[in-house]
């Protein structure tokens, strides 16, 4: 599997119990992180954890010489709705982790509008 996992997954599962699958799957378009479900942080073993991640967006918009990133994810900031993280958060919460949490954005204020309502709805 080539590129973001959301579309090509449920593909590849449905091809591979069929005895079809590809060597390669490849999105055509990036998908949309207001589509994201939740994780099933509900299935962790939760004692196994130190950290556990999040993530708000992906796309970088610069330019910068040495970033691979833009490869994977586009030149487009995606992010997720502020409510999807609170969402993610409270699930967290309600498995009993009480470790730290990391937000693994390849760049968190690539959409600075975005981060901003973000960390407005968390501080609430």
């Amino acid at each position: 599997m080539l590129e973001e996992g959301e579309e090509i997954v449920p593909r590849f599962a449905t091809d591979f119990e069929a005895g079809l699958a590809d060597r390669i799957y490849r999105e055509a378009t990036k998908p949309d992180m207001r589509l994201s479900p939740v994780p099933r942080y509900d299935l962790l073993k939760i004692h196994f954890y130190l950290y556990l991640s999040v993530q708000f967006s992906r796309g970088y918009p610069f330019q910068c010489e040495f970033c691979d990133i833009i490869t994977l994810y586009g030149r487009v900031p995606r992010t997720k709705a502020p409510n999807q993280v609170i969402a993610e958060l409270e699930a967290i919460l309600a498995t009993g982790f009480r470790g730290r949490v990391l937000f693994v954005d390849d760049n968190f204020i690539g959409s600075k509008k975005d981060v901003r309502r973000l960390l407005r709805e968390i501080a609430a």
